[in-house]
C-alpha cells in the first residue's frame, strides 16, 4: 500500500530496539559518493498525523570512503533511547558501488563489534536493512530488489526510503518512494 510519509512520520528507532545498543553508540549517515542525504527522525506527538523531528539533518554531502557522524547532533540522545519509530532518508547517489549504506548504527564497546544496524541501497536499485546482535543468532534482514533507481534518462534522481519499527505489532516495514516494499514479522523484536 501507499505510505504518505509526510502525514504519518513517527519515531526513529535506532538504538534500543534496532540494535539493542548500550552506550556509547555511533550514528552515521554514510554512503559512498553521495551528492545529498537528508536524514529525518521524527517523534510522535498527540495526534497520528502531527509530529516533530527528533533528529533532522539536511544537505549532507559525503564522498567515497567517508561518513557523517550524527551522534553529536541535537536529538541524538533521544534517538538512542527510542524503542520504535520510523527512519526516513532522502538521497541522491552518484555511486556505482554494489552496497551503499545510507545509515549505520553500531556499538563500539569491547565485545560488541558485531552489533549493528544498516539501512542500505544497492547499485541495482535494491533497498534493505540488516540488524544484528553480538551473538550472531539475533540477525534480521529485510530487502527488496529494484525498488529505487539511481538515474532516469541519464540524470541522477532523488529517492526516499523509510524503515518503520513497530514494537506493538512486532514488525519492521520497509518503504521506497512512498510504497510499502517489504514487511518482516519478528516475535523477538
Amino acid at each position: 500500500g501507499k505510505y504518505d510519509m509526510n502525514k504519518y512520520k513517527k519515531i526513529v528507532s535506532i538504538a534500543a530496539t534496532a540494535v539493542m545498543c548500550v552506550a556509547p553508540m555511533s550514528v552515521y549517515a554514510q554512503e559512498a559518493q553521495t551528492d545529498v542525504i537528508e536524514a529525518v527522525a521524527e517523534k510522535k506527538q498527540d495526534t497520528e498525523s502531527s509530529s516533530v523531528p527528533v533528529l533532522q539533518k539536511e544537505g549532507i554531502e559525503i564522498s567515497e570512503g567517508t561518513g557523517y557522524d550524527l551522534s553529536k547532533e541535537p536529538g541524538a540522545a533521544t534517538v538512542k533511547a527510542l524503542e520504535q519509530g520510523t527512519i526516513v532518508i532522502s538521497y541522491k547517489t552518484t555511486s556505482e558501488n554494489a552496497i551503499q549504506s545510507l545509515l549505520s548504527v553500531g556499538n563500539g564497546t569491547k565485545g560488541n563489534q558485531d552489533r549493528h544496524f544498516h539501512l542500505y541501497i544497492t547499485n541495482a536499485g535494491g533497498v534493505g536493512m540488516e540488524l544484528r546482535n553480538t551473538d550472531g543468532e539475533f540477525k534480521y534482514t529485510l530487502d527488496c530488489p529494484a525498488a529505487v533507481r539511481g538515474s532516469y534518462k541519464g540524470e541522477r534522481v532523488s529517492n526516499t526510503v523509510a524503515l518503520k519499527a513497530d514494537k506493538e505489532n512486532k514488525q519492521y516495514k520497509l518503504f521506497a518512494n512512498g510504497e510499502l516494499i517489504a514487511t518482516l514479522d519478528q516475535e523477538a523484536f
